[in-house]
């Protein structure tokens, strides 16, 4: 809490400083005392340095002293060198001595900072902060770096600090001399027993020279191992020759059971290497059996050679009793031949038992050919037996023949109840909804829906209609008129406010004097105050005339409120 309160006397500005000056010298806690010499360094630096200098070099707390001295090397790298490079030593806390460090290399005291963190490199008791101490020393001397992390990458026991520290090998070669660097990496793929190290090892090695790398990468990517795929993949940058037989060997492994994210990787990287790929991959389409894998080769090959790809999409969709194989691979080929595409999608939809599969077909056709697809969908909409699929079939239809999805859509608001009341609301509320969507050519539908849905959608439709403007004013001008529900009536004329103000203002003193609920007089008499000016006539009337005296007095103030004198029927005189 004092904490905080000092942070908000900075807020104050340079009228804090004085205040700020006092609680920097004479604070009870050190922390107090630290706190408000930070902040007043923020206002004014030369009037904290000596309190900063002071709790840097005496405070009991080894933390405030650190806090402080980072602060004051901020304005003064010079003052608080020697400090920190007697805490470094002084704190035994391994995270602090390691942010130590990387401030002494910030202020430019490289000498002691490369000691402390050779020293954390090789025996903090966390493997982590020995990977960041290494890396930091990294900025000092790239050279010493690259045998400490091999030493460390041998060492440690955790698989993610090894990698890490394999990452961060591969990151820094850039700064290193190919003769020093290739054979401490060519020692550490020699010692390191886990492949993803000996793959990053081989990666640094071929930014220097890939021919060293070629036979190491070849032996991991012909090797059951973690990373033959990315081996494998990293061999075709140097020599796709060597690449591309053992990429075909993982494929090729029990493809005819099944097919697995790594068959799939393995043919996306055969398609990554290029044109060289090519053949073996027209041959490998011919050698296996399993559908899912030709439908990744025709994908790699799609980019490389389109008419090849096309004849293994054919084959595909002729011979293949895989539904949804069959649904990708002629999407695939809508790219090339829509007008084969369009029939084929059309027997598929024949062939598909289950009714969401029918529509996703539907809807993939829909992207081809509307008119040929308009039929399937009002078929889908009308007699699905899922009536949330009915819904997503008269949404789609809503794009590719609005007319035609109104009806449709009426008939899923107006549906009886089923087994489940929420799904049912979900469906009319949806429904509902879409038919707002589709505006002006659904005016006549929603007017329907104000008068004869479900409760939660009447409002809903008067909405609707509200929002669509001029050409609206006649639908609610009727429910106003003629409503069987009173807050319908209520509803259209707020409705009506909003576009022609003088005409609903009449309609609503009517509804303000002789609606059955008090609750709809009551809220008529609140729209006609929201109305404002062009409803001060109905709201005289009323203040006069209304038998409700709530009414009258509600009317009275509303007047007020618009710059009239109140008036009521007991003043009147």
């Amino acid at each position: 809490m004092r904490l905080e309160a000092v942070k908000a006397l900075g807020n104050l500005g340079h009228k804090a400083i004085p205040t700020l000056e006092k609680l920097a010298r004479e604070a009870r806690t050190e922390e107090v005392r630290l706190e408000a010499a930070k902040t007043l360094g923020e206002l004014d630096s030369s009037k904290a340095m000596p309190t900063l200098e002071e709790l840097a070099r005496e405070a009991e707390d080894q933390l405030v002293r650190l806090e402080a001295a980072k602060t004051l090397g901020e304005h003064d790298p010079s003052k608080a060198t020697p400090i920190l490079e007697e805490l470094v030593w002084a704190i035994e806390d391994e995270w602090q001595r390691l942010r130590i460090a990387q401030l002494l290399i910030r202020f430019k005291a490289g000498k002691v900072a490369a000691l402390a963190l050779e020293e954390l490199a090789f025996k903090a008791k966390s493997e982590l902060i020995r990977l960041d101490a290494v890396i930091t020393y990294g900025k000092l001397d790239p050279t010493w770096t690259i045998s400490a992390l091999i030493e460390l990458i041998l060492a440690v026991n955790d698989e993610s600090i090894r990698l890490k520290a394999s990452e961060a090998l591969n990151g820094i070669l850039n700064k290193l001399d190919p003769d020093k660097a290739i054979p401490a990496l060519e020692e550490l793929i020699h010692k390191a027993e886990w492949e993803p190290v000996q793959l990053e090892a081989a990666r640094a090695l071929g930014k220097l020279d890939y021919k060293i790398a070629i036979p190491i990468l070849e032996k991991l990517a012909n090797e059951v191992n973690p990373v033959q795929i990315e081996a494998a993949a990293e061999l075709g940058k140097y020599d796709p020759s060597k690449a591309i037989p053992a990429l075909i060997d993982i494929i090729k492994k029990e493809s005819n059971n099944y097919c697995c994210s790594e068959h799939q990787r393995a043919v996306e990287m055969l398609g990554e290497i290029g044109i060289e790929a090519i053949p073996a991959l027209e041959k490998l389409a011919r050698d296996v059996e399993n559908t899912k894998i030709r439908l990744e080769i025709a994908k790699a090959l799609e980019k490389l050679d389109w008419e090849k790809a096309v004849n293994i999409l054919k084959e595909i969709i002729k011979k293949t009793k895989n539904n949804d194989i069959k649904h990708e691979a002629i999407k695939l080929l809508a790219k090339n031949d829509p007008e084969e595409t369009v029939s084929a999608l059309e027997h598929l939809v024949l062939e598909v038992k289950y009714e969401d599969r029918q529509l996703r077909v539907a809807e993939s056709l829909g992207e081809i050919d509307a008119q040929r697809t308009i039929p399937l969908l009002k078929q889908l909409a009308l007699k699905a037996e899922d009536e949330l699929l009915q819904l997503r079939a008269a949404r789609a239809l809503m794009v590719l023949d609005p007319e035609g999805a109104i009806p449709i859509l009426e008939r899923l608001v107006f549906k009886k109840e089923g087994h489940s009341h929420f799904t049912d609301r979900y469906i009319r509320d949806k429904a509902a909804e879409a038919l707002a969507q589709l505006g002006l050519i659904a005016i006549s539908t929603l007017e329907k829906l104000a008068r004869e849905a479900d409760k939660r959608v009447r409002r809903d439709a008067v909405v609707a209609l509200g929002e669509l403007g001029p050409e609206a004013i006649p639908s609610l001008d009727r429910l106003v008129k003629n409503a069987g529900d009173e807050r319908v009536r209520i509803y259209a004329a707020e409705a009506l406010g909003k576009l022609i103000p003088e005409k609903a203002a009449l309609l609503l003193e009517g509804l303000a004097r002789e609606a059955e609920y008090e609750s709809s007089r009551y809220r008529a008499t609140e729209i006609l105050e929201e109305i404002g000016p062009q409803a001060i006539p109905a709201l005289k009337k009323l203040a006069l005339e209304a038998r409700d005296e709530w009414v009258r007095r509600k009317a009275s103030e509303a007047l007020g409120k618009l710059g009239e004198p109140p008036l009521s029927g007991e003043n009147l005189n």
